[in-house]
């Protein structure tokens, strides 16, 4: 029976769906193994419906966040959208003055877009600038000024969807404050109701972040049942549901909502840190990173300014509160505190084997999915190479260390790539195997497949790149038995400068955050979409200094 302790996994650059077909094939071995591949993220993952507009820190969300929240825009498209958004943002900026942003009649409204640039169709220009507006994180967005243009789109029959209309405007008055405006929020929201029997997704997006600031904010939760029958809820429909929970002070359906998006591994956004920071409660904060901590999750960086800043405010008068950040590469010793990281524990063999048994059963021979491609024969096949040539101290995938480099280089460089890795481990006196594709190593240059055949041992695959990423098919405890695995047993080969070979090792201490005596350890990343076995290297000290050692 295989043990997963010493075993190891090197990784270069690669997509997570080489990862879960190479640990399949490690699991069918008694051998002490490293996997070596090439890093690519992975874009094929279920997690890529998390769009990086943010990354542009827009003032105004506008069409980008809508876009964003669909997951349809493609990072190619981002620098578009965002002219777009200027060029209507400086539209209103030259002719509305800021202390005129009242309610403006079609004559005022025809002035404004005569002569509008040809960035955007005309009919459009209107549509775009109320989205804007209706989105618009800006919390002096003028009511009045965007209830007149929406008046005018219907007045001059421009072409538009009255539902999309009617959603952006309910954002928009759930912003504001005043029981008359609640009353025309809930009347539009009753017509809409009463209008459509099932809605898209889009729209009832945009109902769940107008109806969680209203007393019918449980009326949530029919909405996220029609989701569900034409699309998955995202990531934004979820935090939106437990932003609403908290504005309303439900922490228990807070933290139902969160223990779903974490079964479905699924990315907490800035606004549920938000929430829970503005209740200014340090046990309900100090619970939320509690269970953050217990579920392995990574705030963005955004998440750990929000967190600094309210370390710093709640601690201000009482403590000097040291928030610094720091980078955890080499050291497993806190530079600020000089307090150490928690140290990874080894896996249980029971956890380890309960993984193994999910992975074969649940991703591996899950039935009907075109994209397992690994064929009964060539398991069979695998597993009596390894008892016949194993045990091995590491297997290097070939295909994708030599592809480390983005430069355009020969096969001879790419060859010789691969050979030096080998050459580095043979030094070690480790027993190598290398994984490929056989018309890729019967392409390079025969001094090198000498090198190599005679340190080390080669297996030949057909479908390397062929399996997606499924690791979310293992389930809740068994997935993440697998990201620990991961996260301990891959080495990444980063590339060589001078003839020096560059590996990121992996970490000896936990990467998730960390309670101390006085304080706490948050790592965070500048991602959104990050690899599950890249260990961030940011983090944050949050220290008591005066508190005095028990």
């Amino acid at each position: 029976m295989l043990s997963n302790f010493g075993m190891r996994m090197l990784i270069g650059r690669m997509h997570c769906q080489h990862i879960v077909e190479q640990f399949y094939r490690l699991l069918t071995t008694h051998t002490d193994q490293l996997l070596l591949t090439h890093h690519i993220t992975a874009q094929h993952s279920h997690r890529t419906r998390i769009n990086k507009c943010n990354q542009y820190k827009l003032s105004l969300r506008t069409y980008c966040s809508r876009m964003s929240r669909d997951g349809s825009t493609r990072n190619k498209s981002v620098p578009r959208v965002l002219e777009q958004t200027q060029y209507l943002q400086s539209l209103l900026d030259d002719n509305v003055q800021k202390d005129k942003l009242h309610y403006l009649s079609v004559e005022e409204w025809d002035g404004i877009f005569e002569g509008s640039s040809d960035k955007l169709r005309h009919d459009n220009i209107p549509l775009r600038l109320f989205e804007m507006l209706a989105f618009s994180t800006d919390a002096d967005v003028s009511l009045e000024l965007a209830r007149s243009l929406r008046d005018y789109i219907t007045k001059k029959g421009i072409q538009h969807s009255p539902l999309a209309l009617d959603t952006g405007y309910m954002v928009l008055l759930s912003k504001q404050q005043g029981q008359s405006t609640l009353d025309e929020l809930l009347a539009i929201y009753d017509d809409i109701r009463s209008q459509y029997d099932v809605l898209d997704s889009k729209s009832i997006n945009e109902l769940i972040l107008a109806i969680i600031h209203t007393p019918r904010w449980k009326d949530c939760f029919e909405l996220l049942e029609m989701i569900k029958i034409s699309a998955s809820p995202t990531p934004v429909t979820y935090s939106n549901i437990v932003l609403g929970a908290l504005i309303h002070g439900d922490f228990d359906i807070a933290y139902q909502m969160l223990d779903i998006m974490h079964k479905n591994d699924m990315y907490i956004y800035d606004i549920v840190y938000e929430a829970f920071l503005a209740n200014n409660d340090m046990s309900s904060v100090e619970c939320f990173l509690d269970y953050l901590r217990e579920n392995g999750t990574i705030p963005s960086s955004k998440a750990s300014i929000l967190m600094k800043d309210w370390f710093q405010r709640q601690y201000g008068k009482e403590y000097e509160v040291k928030c610094e950040t720091f980078l955890s590469k080499t050291s497993d010793l806190c530079p600020h505190c000089k307090i150490p990281l928690e140290m990874l524990e080894p896996i249980r063999e029971e956890e380890f084997m309960a993984m193994r048994e999910a992975f074969i059963n649940r991703v591996l021979y899950r039935k009907g999915d075109v994209y397992i491609n690994t064929t009964p024969k060539e398991l069979k096949k695998f597993t009596e190479f390894l008892h016949q040539s194993g045990p091995f101290d590491v297997v290097i995938d070939g295909l994708n260390v030599s592809y480390n480099t983005k430069r355009k280089v020969s096969v001879r460089h790419r060859a010789e790539i691969v050979k030096s890795v080998i050459r580095y481990f043979v030094k070690q006196e480790m027993r190598i195997c290398v994984m490929s594709k056989k018309h890729v190593l019967n392409s390079w240059p025969r001094d090198i497949l000498d090198y190599i055949s005679n340190n080390a041992t080669c297996f030949y695959t057909s479908n390397m790149d062929e399996l997606r990423d499924h690791c979310f098919l293992l389930g809740p405890e068994p997935g993440a038995t697998f990201k620990q695995w991961q996260l301990q047993h891959q080495i990444v080969f980063r590339g060589k400068t001078d003839n020096k070979l560059i590996f990121r090792w992996p970490p000896k201490h936990r990467t998730t955050i960390q309670r101390t005596q006085h304080g706490w350890h948050i790592p965070y990343e500048d991602q959104e979409l990050r690899e599950d076995f890249k260990p961030p290297h940011s983090w944050l000290c949050l220290q008591r200094l005066n508190a005095k050692p028990s």
